[in-house]
């Protein structure tokens, strides 16, 4: 009957079932009807709860994006990073984040080349001097970091020349102190160590030093009293000029070179650099060194001599030396211990021994784990320790 019929589900019996039936067939179609009915209501409800998790799924993102804006904000600001390398390689000593701190200074740190080029750089060293750089900033509120590409905005280097006679370029990074017009410029290659292979000649970067040569510069531009180094240009046997000149620049010298035999010394100097000049010096440059240690009767001036096995006979500087208690032996030293030689040769060898006294403190300590290399030296002779 029709009763007997109507909760039968239609998906179960079909349509052939009722045939012959005119109320049941009535039946079928309105039991069709409201089947369509069913699934169009069925279809609303998934379009209503599928806009709602689209919504929801827009809502989780645009949320994601937010904070990850905001953490890349506040990274930007502090120290939100995790240094998990062994040897901390991303990280500055406490004793530059106790020395940035203290900064009374404002100091600008502009470095000339892209960010991006730092970000992306598959070199380690470039994107460990990046972080370095950042801590900078980061652990002081006087210290400014700049990156400016210079091939799109070169007028931006233009308002330190006024302030510095050589050359910004591309890969240059500018120290300068805001407050009293001090600078200094470095290149980003002084942040590294390199090396030379000498099958290929090829430069490569071993090592980062990257945290002591801007701790440095930091220095030398905030230094009330900066020292003055000069360097002697002579013809010399030494082969580590050049290396010694950076020493004395990264150790906040300012640094001047003088030909002695056309310029005169600058007397208000703190320090002279003797290089292993291959020539003896005539007279009256040996009576100018004279008048700079003695400094009118004051004193307190420093030089440093390094003389060299392969010098010509020397009696003028050898006779200056002796004034001030130092005899350069002729010859060279060699190490007797095998353990401690270099390449096979006894006179390039390392020291591991350094006696501790007034001049090795703070060296000597360390000689065993930082062992000093000698490379042909000349042995000293200490004629007296006091004069006078």
């Amino acid at each position: 009957t029709y009763n007997q019929y109507i909760p039968i589900s239609i998906g179960k019996i079909g349509k052939t079932a009722f045939e012959g039936c005119a109320e049941v067939e009535l039946v079928y179609y309105k039991k069709s009807y409201e089947f369509k009915r069913f699934m169009r209501m069925d279809n609303k409800k998934k379009l209503k709860y599928g806009s709602v998790a689209t919504v929801i799924t827009v809502v989780v993102i645009a949320a994601v994006v937010l904070v990850n804006v905001i953490l890349s904000v506040f990274a930007d600001r502090y120290n939100m990073t995790l240094d998990i390398t062994p040897n901390s390689d991303f990280a500055v000593s406490q004793e530059t984040i106790d020395y940035l701190e203290a900064l009374t200074e404002n100091v600008e740190i502009c470095t000339t080349v892209d960010e991006m080029v730092f970000e992306t750089s598959e070199n380690k060293y470039y994107r460990q001097a990046y972080e370095v750089l950042k801590k900078y900033a980061l652990n002081s509120d006087k210290v400014e970091l700049n990156f400016v590409d210079m091939t799109v905005n070169p007028a931006y280097v233009e308002k330190y020349k006024q302030y510095y006679n050589g050359t910004i370029s591309e890969n240059s990074i500018v120290i300068f102190n805001n407050d009293t017009h001090r600078i200094k410029v470095i290149s980003i290659n002084d942040l590294f160590n390199t090396e030379i292979d000498y099958y290929t000649f090829t430069q490569s970067i071993v090592s980062s030093k990257a945290e002591q040569v801007l701790t440095s510069a930091i220095m030398y531009i905030t230094d009330p009293e900066p020292k003055t180094a000069v360097y002697l240009d002579v013809v010399s046997q030494s082969t580590v000029g050049s290396n010694i000149q950076s020493l004395l620049e990264t150790n906040g010298f300012d640094l001047v070179t003088v030909n002695p035999l056309t310029e005169e010394l600058p007397m208000d100097a703190d320090l002279i650099v003797i290089n292993a000049p291959l020539n003896d010096f005539s007279e009256d440059l040996i009576n100018k060194l004279y008048t700079f240690m003695e400094n009118d009767g004051n004193y307190g001036k420093n030089m440093i001599y390094l003389a060299s096995a392969y010098q010509n006979s020397t009696p003028n500087i050898d006779a200056f030396l002796a004034e001030w208690g130092i005899k350069v032996v002729n010859g060279f030293t060699v190490e007797t211990n095998e353990q401690n030689i270099v390449s096979g040769s006894a006179g390039y060898g390392f020291a591991s021994y350094i006696e501790e006294n007034d001049y090795t403190s703070g060296i000597a300590s360390e000689a065993i784990t930082s062992p000093v290399v000698s490379y042909y030296s000349r042995p000293l002779e200490i004629l007296f320790s006091t004069s006078g």
